[in-house]
């Protein structure tokens, strides 16, 4: 075992740099600004969406490296209903979980992305059925630990679906459980209200202040667990955002100029039943997937309808990157062959009503707040806070970059990530 200090990381999803000043409001937020050592603005990975992010902040690499470079997996059969990355399996690199086990600490899981299935010794994953077909019980007995079914039987009663707060108040609950009974060297929570209410109400609602008075309380009574359990005297502390949010008021339907195309085929529901050229959104982005038996006429006709897109006078496109450039760009790769950026206040979806651009209004997830934008975006920029017995009181790092975490929380743990793209944050640490 390599470590004296335990290590808690709680990922607070859609906390954005802009939130710097009201976190100093908030109590248990500006303890950790005070008292332990933070980064100001953290820039994220392409495309900003949080799968995509946690893969990266957990493995110290690059989407091109470890392989998660979407939310969502791409199946044009279900556009609107695709699944997730949900699987461990998938990520192609080590996470600073494999090395925390592979030292023989005792790690644990509450909704952490991308850990269905994943070698913890008690993991509540964050999986669910988008059509709803299979109960979220289930999903947490077919791929979390069997270790964890008491917490979730438990405390279940506290879910209505996977709506907020009580989601994280399930969540909450079961991360008291686990450090009260199990006491794990390595736990990761992920709380994600905050996201959701960005999401439907907006970067900078009142509901999405609620949200985060929440969650400082949240973290507050889970410092109070520690402490009643005498291990917070030994316990480092990371709070931390994966991506920002970004306010828009009109959808890019990327499919319907597809569909008008004779790219794409649909039937009277509008469910795509055939298909040349595929958009794959990622919020502020769209990823496009050619059919694998397209000809060369075929690549060539997409190419030319995305320029013409592209080029229009009033085009809601930011700009088109081939495969090629998004690598060498963004250190981004995957099973696509474009993919696109939007202009602020635009956002992608899959979806193929024939409009391919119309108000947010008229979208049926009715949301108004959304990331997956460029990592350099201004609303994308996250931040990083610590506090703990390894953490050098007042220490504050103007920039960092989301693969510089794993890296860093590894050596929290006395451990040492090899061969990784991001590197360990020594200005934040006590020698």
């Amino acid at each position: 075992m390599q470590t004296k200090n335990n290590l808690i990381i709680i990922s607070v999803d859609a906390l954005n740099k802009l939130d710097y000043k009201t976190l100093l409001s908030l109590p248990t937020f500006a303890g950790f600004i005070r008292d332990g050592a933070h980064v100001k603005e953290v820039t994220s990975v392409y495309p900003t969406v949080t799968y995509t992010c946690h893969t990266s902040l957990s493995t110290g690499h690059y989407p091109s490296v470890h392989g998660i470079y979407n939310n969502e997996l791409p199946d044009p059969a279900k556009a609107t209903l695709q699944d997730w990355h949900w699987y461990e399996r998938d990520i192609k690199v080590p996470t600073f979980f494999d090395y925390a086990t592979q030292a023989g600490l005792k790690t644990a899981t509450v909704l952490w992305p991308v850990m269905a299935g994943a070698n913890i010794d008690y993991n509540i994953p964050e999986i669910w059925s988008p059509d709803h077909t299979i109960s979220r019980f289930k999903l947490f007995w077919d791929y979390g630990t069997k270790n964890m079914l008491w917490p979730v039987i438990k405390y279940k009663r506290l879910l209505k679906g996977t709506t907020q707060p009580y989601l994280d108040n399930f969540s909450e609950a079961v991360s008291h459980y686990i450090l009260k009974k199990k006491k794990p060297n390595l736990m990761a929570i992920h709380f994600t209200e905050l996201d959701t209410m960005r999401h439907i109400h907006g970067l900078k609602s009142k509901e999405s202040l609620k949200a985060l008075k929440r969650i400082d309380q949240r973290i507050e009574r889970l410092i109070q667990t520690l402490e009643k359990n005498g291990q917070l005297p030994y316990t480092n502390i990371v709070l931390l955002g994966d991506h920002g949010t970004h306010d828009f008021d009109t959808v890019i339907e990327i499919n319907s100029l597809f569909k008008k195309e004779g790219l794409l085929t649909t039937d009277a529901n509008n469910k795509i039943i055939s298909w040349q050229a595929y958009g794959c959104t990622c919020g502020g982005s769209c990823q496009i997937h050619i059919h694998d038996q397209a000809t060369e006429v075929t690549r060539t006709k997409i190419k030319e309808v995305l320029e013409a897109f592209t080029s229009l006078p009033e085009t809601p496109l930011r700009f088109m990157l081939t495969h090629d450039e998004a690598s060498e760009k963004y250190n981004l790769s995957g099973d696509f062959s474009y993919i696109l950026e939007a202009k602020d206040h635009h956002v992608f979806r899959n979806s193929t009503s024939g409009k391919i651009l119309h108000d947010s209004k008229d979208d049926p997830d009715t949301y108004i707040g959304d990331h997956g934008f460029m990592p350099e975006h201004p609303d994308q920029k996250t931040l990083l806070l610590m506090k703990g017995p390894s953490i050098k009181k007042g220490a504050v790092l103007l920039h960092s970059h989301l693969i510089d975490e794993g890296p860093t929380f590894a050596a929290l743990l006395g451990l040492e990530m090899e061969k990784v793209e991001g590197r360990v944050l020594q200005e934040l640490i006590l020698d």
